[in-house]
């Protein structure tokens, strides 16, 4: 689930593409995922590839949540 901080951005703050987030229960990496989106402000978000294939593997539908959430919030994600 979003941090207080986060959850408070996204239900306050946010845009419509924050709406499905504010409601989700997201593990703790997805969490910190999320936090540093919303901190940066940047085009773009470094993400390890095993950090990837272990969200697809171990909470998909937060996943595709968040994935869909950068993809609409136009982030590009880099894979390392």
């Amino acid at each position: 689930m979003p941090t207080s901080d986060v959850r408070e951005r996204l239900d306050t703050g946010g845009d419509r593409s924050d709406a499905g987030l504010a409601d989700c229960e997201l593990s703790t990496e997805l969490t910190s995922l999320v936090e540093r989106v919303c901190q940066s402000n940047l085009p773009w978000v470094v993400v390890a590839g095993s950090a990837v294939a272990a969200w697809q593997e171990r909470d998909p539908v937060g996943w595709e949540k968040v994935s869909a959430w950068l993809a609409v919030k136009g982030v590009s994600m880099v894979s390392i």
